[in-house]
């Protein structure tokens, strides 16, 4: 009987994980939304992650270029009456991010170059409001 050999695609892979410097670590996304919604979303500059948060909807963003360990008192994008359920960058300007929630608004807010410092940010660009009713993103 013949003998087969099996080639592996995979025989010369190495897998080497990141050093804790160059990670992004604590940080406490929100885990209660749908499937089809997106937890997180990058550009070139920002990334921008639904924040667990209680009586209202909030997000952070942090630059690219910050690693190490998130501290619980970062300035977030807070402006929604209800939980924010998707988070977008545009695809034209990177400091441009739209968020939605689910009592139907769509707000769009800008992000300084620098990113968020100081306080919180509660103004945004433009708001939308969807009809009453339930949004399922």
């Amino acid at each position: 009987m013949a003998s087969k050999n099996r080639h592996s695609k995979f025989r010369h892979v190495d897998v080497r994980g990141n050093k804790q410097e160059t990670c992004m670590q604590n940080i406490n996304f929100f885990s209660g939304g749908s499937s089809d919604s997106s937890i997180c979303d990058v550009s070139r500059k920002f990334i921008a992650v639904i924040h667990e948060a209680i009586g209202g909807g909030s997000f952070i963003v942090i630059r690219l270029d910050e690693y190490g360990r998130y501290e619980l008192q970062h300035p977030k994008v807070c402006g929604h009456a209800s939980t924010v359920l998707d988070v977008k960058w545009s695809p034209f300007n990177d400091n441009i991010v739209a968020s939605c929630s689910a009592d139907g608004t769509l707000k769009s807010w800008y992000i300084p170059d620098g990113g968020l410092t100081g306080s919180n940010l509660t103004e945004c660009l433009v708001e939308c409001n969807a009809p009453k009713k339930v949004i399922n993103s």
